[in-house]
């Protein structure tokens, strides 16, 4: 594996793929919290845990704990419009009590209107606090996150946490440096032997940074995230297994995926079904554009019933990647997105582990080559109209 990325560690680690038990880590962080506690979202539902998470942020506000909430304005675009006007009314109610309750409301924006309106934004999921530890991972603060769809987050102690706080910190007006040197020093006066500690690489880039005027339509940089992706791509020798919600890489992604399956590295991608999200098919028709190459180059693809939005590449069951990047061009030109690098025995494991398990999910099916010749007529006519705007439709 290339050194990618800011090498860090973790002296405590736990792969959640659970999401009863990722609710139940994240409520325990926020009530443990005596001085700050930060989380980002991509975009925040007011369902029963996004009622329930806010009352608990507001609860540690009256504990005089510094909170900030961090939403991505693009995201929670995107939610609001399948949110009726009651409900986009009831969030703006509690996130208003939040803010007087004394809480830092933050809506990530990038910097220019071109990315604005053409769906750039900020897709990095964590949450730290005083405590110590970081959680990082898929999920949103949504039911579909924590009640139906395929997520991860990993608990992380350790060096890796401080740093998860340093990628916050990029995206705030004002960050607090104290809370920084507190971790920091935490970090310092752990007692866990480091020579037990997990080896992470982290990489993270923000299409958004970008100096090119014409941004994302036109970037002048490369984004480091693709291209560290591309090049493990190339280096594997025996099998590639992947997840994204959608599998609708940028070109160059899709192009190194094909040429290691055509000299016979074995690729397994598990992506979501069509009607994983209820009120629109579109995502699914542009990654559904990709099969026929895929099958030409004996690519196994699967499809989550429920919804795949977990984010773990797992390449020669030696290299593992998780985070927050899903295989589609918004990912390369448009969103900030993170990963976790390691060739950790424990957490390639986990991730053989969980692939074989997958395998055998009765809600992820296999599948065939007829499936895009069988769709009805008029699902053939939205492939059609949603061919030339394929780039930008998430």
């Amino acid at each position: 594996m290339n050194e990618l990325g800011i090498t860090t560690s973790a002296t405590g680690w736990q792969l959640i793929l659970d999401g009863q038990n990722e609710w139940q880590h994240r409520l325990q962080m926020v009530r443990d919290s005596r001085q700050f506690l930060y989380v980002s979202t991509f975009y925040y539902e007011l369902d029963r845990y996004g009622a329930e998470f806010l009352e608990e942020l507001i609860a540690a506000r009256k504990r005089n704990v510094q909170v900030t909430l961090i939403i991505d304005s693009f995201g929670q675009r995107l939610a609001s419009a399948l949110m009726s006007f009651q409900q986009r009314s009831e969030l703006r109610e509690h996130l208003k009590r939040f803010e007087l309750a004394g809480g830092h409301l933050c809506y990530y924006r990038p910097p220019r209107l071109l990315q604005r309106w053409l769906g750039s934004g900020y897709h990095i999921k964590i949450q730290v606090s005083d405590s110590g530890k970081a959680l990082f991972g898929s999920g949103n603060i949504s039911q579909m996150s924590f009640a139906k769809w395929m997520e991860f987050s990993v608990l992380l102690r350790g060096p890796v946490v401080a740093l998860m706080l340093e990628e916050l910190y990029r995206i705030l007006a004002q960050p607090d440096p104290a809370h920084l040197q507190y971790l920091q020093r935490l970090t310092r006066s752990d007692q866990v032997n480091e020579t037990a500690a997990v080896r992470f690489n982290y990489l993270a880039f923000n299409p958004c940074d970008d100096p090119g005027r014409l941004s994302p339509i036109r970037q002048k940089r490369t984004n480091r995230l693709t291209q560290g992706l591309i090049e493990a791509i190339n280096q594997a020798n025996k099998c590639i297994l992947l997840t994204s919600f959608y599998y609708k890489p940028e070109p160059n992604l899709f192009r190194a995926i094909e040429i290691a399956a055509q000299r016979g590295v074995k690729i397994e991608i598990h992506h979501s079904h069509m009607n994983a999200l209820e009120t629109t098919k579109i995502a699914w028709i542009v990654a559904s554009f990709g099969y026929k190459r895929l099958f030409r180059s004996r690519v196994k693809i699967f499809e989550h019933l429920e919804g795949q939005h977990t984010k773990f590449v797992l390449i020669d069951n030696e290299v593992a990647w998780l985070g927050s990047y899903n295989f589609e061009y918004a990912a390369d030109d448009r969103l900030a997105e993170a990963m976790l690098i390691t060739r950790d025995r424990n957490v390639v494991q986990s991730l053989e582990q969980f692939f074989a398990e997958l395998r055998t999910d009765a809600k992820n099916v296999k599948v065939g080559h007829g499936l895009i010749a069988d769709l009805p007529f008029w699902q053939k006519a939205q492939r059609g109209l949603c061919f030339p705007f394929r780039r930008w439709l998430q």
